[in-house]
């Protein structure tokens, strides 16, 4: 890696292991092939893309979660940020973005294809509420309709969003809902029972820190 700056190989690098479910050593061992830094634990790549300037596609990244939600099932929440430029009223920067993350994605999980949905509902602040309209991408084999949080819509989730200053892409895999054969990834039948590990994860992962 040059100056941080991912190259398309190396970003394929970063999220393949985690989508074919190679397990927890053997995604530690393809970042530190990638990233100039010994990892104690993959939530080494959290600190490691917030203090170093990681880039692709010009876009700055951000590991926002990373973590082992069960026995070769490590579950990833990346995010994209690319600056707003005049050039760009003619074409969104972030679509070269995602259709690499949608490339990636269909490379490791048998018969995957995307459907999406746009959703208006109310964002809640400490001054007020202001409804806005969100964006999901998701894997069209699993839409969860009931969904509490945007990463529990679906176990695969693209969200683009912008504001005045910037582009963004979310990024959220859910391995307890697949399963691998044939060397393959495979949606799980029952996979509407793992839908909030996640975020259960998460909740648990947030009182150990307070406790600690």
């Amino acid at each position: 890696m040059i100056e941080n700056k991912l190259t398309k190989y190396e970003f394929t690098r970063i999220l393949t292991p985690i989508l074919e479910l190679e397990g927890l050593q053997k995604i530690k061992t393809e970042f530190e092939k990638i990233f100039p830094e010994k990892l104690k634990s993959v939530d080494d790549l959290i600190e490691y893309s917030r203090r170093y300037n990681l880039t692709y596609r010009g876009g700055e990244i951000f590991i926002s979660g990373i973590g082992e939600l069960s026995k070769d099932s490590v579950y990833i929440s990346l995010n994209c940020r690319i600056g707003r430029k005049r050039l760009n009223f003619f074409k969104n920067p972030a679509i070269d973005f995602i259709n690499d993350l949608k490339n990636i994605c269909i490379e490791a999980i048998g018969d995957l294809s995307f459907k999406k949905i746009e959703i208006t509902a109310y964002t809640n602040t400490y001054i007020e509420s202001t409804l806005e309209s969100f964006t999901y991408i998701y894997d069209s084999s699993a839409f969860n309709s009931k969904w509490k949080v945007g990463s529990e819509l679906s176990p695969l989730i693209i969200a683009p969003s912008k504001n005045s200053r910037y582009y963004f892409v979310e990024f959220i895999f859910n391995p307890n809902c697949y399963f691998r054969q044939d060397k393959k990834t495979i949606l799980k039948d029952n996979w509407e029972e793992h839908i909030t590990d996640v975020t259960n994860y998460e909740d648990q992962q947030a009182i150990a820190r307070l406790k600690s």
